[in-house]
């Protein structure tokens, strides 16, 4: 159920586009004028071209070392066209912020750089990943939260106050702009929850270093909140099967059927088998499985028609008799003609004894 690490694909798009413009300006220095956001003369197009536009060095390895340090986070926490769209739209937003804040100036200078995007994905970093502590000082460890909120106040403060600046004051409303969009965008992918998610299965993994116990405390404290999450459920189920709590596990087990993909549900119910408790579930449910799994593992197909044929008042048990019989003829023809003539002797009108009778005659 280990998550694998994916190639943060548009990381490194973004990165390599950033960096492969900034080599063509240095050939072409008067693309920079021409591609560049102008507040006198606002357009999508330039908006759009100026996020990879980057006047010198410094600012362009600034923006491109926080890029790589967030970027593939956000592709692993979410997805590539999630990263993407909250690069452009963060940068779209810082552009925005800019614009209308200090675009009506007498001298409005032009507006290039990736900051306000990857601003904003450095804010849904924070909200997504709001668990994490780092080093503040010796002993010392805040949030992720606090260190990116101290780093905006000082954005904003900024953009009021600039003591003993002799240069043009960077766009820090830009910084704002795709700050707000990266916060708007983590909160309507649920990033928070998301957040939660990991820090739940995080403690659950933690806890579990130190007895049953506390894996089942845990993981049930998780589940009131995230009652699908597969981990959990997997984690919860193993914890019960560690204090011999059958009942427990077998409630377990059926809450990651409902949840599993088909594909992972053999093992579930071979589990099943093995601690008695395939009974909880109905047998439809167990017949229908044992239909989609006879090819895919005959063992748990077997082991689900048994459950059904093993019950004498069971309804389904004239059809789990003829189903069995059919995926044991193969490897073993005795017990499958045993079953079929059983099927026949106690359920002589059923159709399912008629398909028995007809497929002895064409044999």
């Amino acid at each position: 159920m280990n998550e694998r690490p994916q190639v943060p694909i548009v990381t490194l798009l973004l990165i390599v586009a950033n960096i492969g413009v900034s080599f063509v300006l240095t050939w072409q220095p008067e693309l920079l004028e021409r591609f560049a956001f102008d507040p006198l003369q606002p357009s999508f197009q330039t908006a759009l071209t100026s996020l990879f536009l980057h006047v010198n060095t410094v600012h362009l390895l600034g923006n491109m070392v926080f890029l790589a340090a967030v970027g593939p986070a956000v592709e692993q926490a979410g997805s590539s066209w999630r990263l993407a769209l909250t690069y452009l739209a963060g940068g779209l937003s810082g552009i925005g912020a800019h614009w209308a804040l200090e675009g009506r100036n007498a001298d409005p200078s032009p507006v290039v750089g990736a900051s306000g995007a990857v601003v904003a994905c450095v804010a849904y970093y924070s909200v997504r990943y709001s668990f994490i502590k780092v080093p503040l000082a010796p002993k010392v460890n805040v949030s992720i939260v606090f260190v990116t909120a101290a780093w905006l106040v000082m954005q904003v403060a900024s953009a009021f106050v600039n003591i003993g600046a002799t240069l043009p004051s960077q766009a820090y409303w830009a910084h704002g702009g795709g700050f707000a969009a990266g916060l708007i965008l983590s909160l309507f992918f649920r990033a928070p929850k998301e957040a939660r998610l990991q820090q739940g299965r995080a403690m659950i993994a933690r806890l579990g270093e130190r007895s049953p116990g506390a894996t089942l405390s845990a993981a049930e404290q998780h589940l009131a909140e995230h009652p699908t999450d597969l981990i959990a459920l997997r984690n919860l189920a193993d914890a019960k099967a560690q204090v011999n709590d059958v009942e427990g596990e077998s409630e377990a087990l059926c809450g990651l059927l409902d949840a599993l993909p088909e594909s992972q549900q053999p093992e579930i119910a071979l589990r099943l088998k093995a601690i008695g408790r395939l009974d909880r579930l109905p047998s439809l449910r167990r017949a229908l499985m044992a239909e989609r799994m006879k090819e895919s593992n005959p063992e748990a197909s077997v082991a689900l028609l048994e459950s059904i044929v093993g019950c004498a008042d069971d309804p389904q048990r004239p059809e789990a008799l003829y189903s069995l019989a059919l995926l044991l003829n193969g490897d073993d023809p005795k017990r499958s003609q045993a079953l079929r003539d059983e099927l026949k002797a106690e359920y002589p009108m059923h159709p399912a004894s008629e398909r028995a009778r007809l497929r002895e005659l064409e044999s």
